[in-house]
């Protein structure tokens, strides 16, 4: 277990502080309940930073017919809908949900060439509400599998959330299990997959990514 890259600065800032407050506050020759409160919560917030952006070393095994779960969390829609910005066309979605107590880092579901990606600004809907998926901020990543068919994972913004992250570039080739991005604080994954897919999960079902397979196609 690592924390991840997006949440080393601000933990490592944290702890410093944490640690220079505790050192005035011992230093002191009594007790100044200012500092001892400032110092626990210091210390609070730098466990909260370190907890959120974990990085657990996960292991993927590798598997061309399957598409795995992209992200940690619930599973809240499978369905059929229409996918307006890419696709125009009918696709199978399954949306997962991340609380906040989730692994908030996201991984490639399939191996392929990223081929299209869309960043989009928007409001701060929960990330439980399907509203979401549209109208909250998002990063639609499609890739191109090595037999030509598709998958997309959409990265949206939640309540909490204030910044998606994804390094990935058109163009880039990516393996099943890299890593592809992180949404800080409170999120959603929606997964685009072919029609013709056979599903291997239910709504409610707890997930774990890149272990939980999604579909197989």
């Amino acid at each position: 277990m690592k924390i991840h890259k997006e949440g080393q600065q601000i933990a490592a800032l944290l702890l410093i502080l944490t640690l220079l407050s505790s050192a005035i506050t011992i230093a002191q020759k009594e007790n100044n309940l200012v500092l001892i409160v400032l110092s626990c919560l210091l210390f609070l917030f730098t466990l909260i930073i370190v907890f959120f952006y974990r990085y657990p070393d996960r292991k993927c095994s590798i598997n061309e017919n399957a598409i795995y779960i992209p992200a940690d969390g619930e599973v809240v829609a499978c369905e059929k809908v229409f996918e307006k910005d890419y696709f125009k066309a009918e696709m199978l979605q399954i949306s997962v949900f991340m609380s906040i107590y989730n692994v908030h880092v996201n991984w490639a579901p399939v191996a392929g060439k990223i081929v299209w990606k869309l960043h989009n600004d928007g409001k701060n809907y929960p990330a439980r509400n399907p509203k979401s998926s549209e109208l909250n901020e998002f990063c639609k990543t499609v890739i191109r599998l090595n037999n030509g068919k598709e998958v997309m994972v959409n990265q949206i913004a939640g309540i909490m959330a204030r910044r998606i992250v994804n390094n990935k570039e058109v163009g880039e080739t990516i393996r099943q299990g890299d890593e592809l991005g992180i949404i800080k604080f409170g999120s959603r994954v929606d997964l685009f997959i072919p029609l013709e897919s056979d599903i291997k999960i239910n709504i409610g079902q707890k997930v774990k990514a890149i272990t939980t397979v999604a579909a197989t196609i």
